[in-house]
């Protein structure tokens, strides 16, 4: 039996820009799309082929558009993915931070993430006291964005902390 993969490749799934200031303040103030330049050449430098912006609780579609004219280019950026890093209450009241990579092949719906998030359910359920969605208006909003998608759980910490 053949290899499936020939060779890896590197990865960046978790970038945040300045619509993340919310939760990661000013180290992500200059996380601008006029800035844009210096991450597409940081990942440049690291050689990521493939890579998203996943900011906490939301997602920019010009951002993303134009990060994912990238692939266009002559350089090793092959693929820049939809993302949100939602956080999710879960049992306990426990906070998780998931990071959710869409597939970006439908782009009608990509273009209505934002719509959803910023004016739809994604806006409507947010429970600002515990700067989360529940676990149940998670998978409405993932079912409302009608995409499918891989989640990432975002450990900062040990399981039993």
């Amino acid at each position: 039996m053949g290899k499936i993969v020939s060779k890896g490749i590197k990865i960046d799934l978790h970038i945040h820009s300045e619509f993340s200031m919310a939760k990661d303040g000013q180290k992500v103030a200059e996380n601008t799309i006029d800035n844009l330049p210096i991450l597409v050449r940081r990942l440049m430098d690291n050689q990521v082929e493939m890579c998203a912006i996943t900011d906490h609780d939301n997602f920019k579609y010009r951002l993303y558009s134009e990060l994912k004219n990238e692939e266009k280019k002559d350089n090793c950026i092959q693929k820049v993915l939809p993302g949100i890093e939602f956080s999710v209450e879960f049992d306990e009241g426990k906070v998780i931070h998931i990071v959710t990579i869409f597939d970006d092949r439908d782009e009608e719906k990509v273009k209505k993430i934002e719509e959803i998030m910023v004016s739809g359910k994604g806006a409507r359920c947010y429970k600002s006291t515990k700067g989360a969605y529940t676990k149940s208006d998670y998978f409405d909003i993932l079912s409302e964005i009608n995409l499918d998608f891989v989640m990432i759980a975002h450990q900062k910490k040990t399981p039993s902390s």
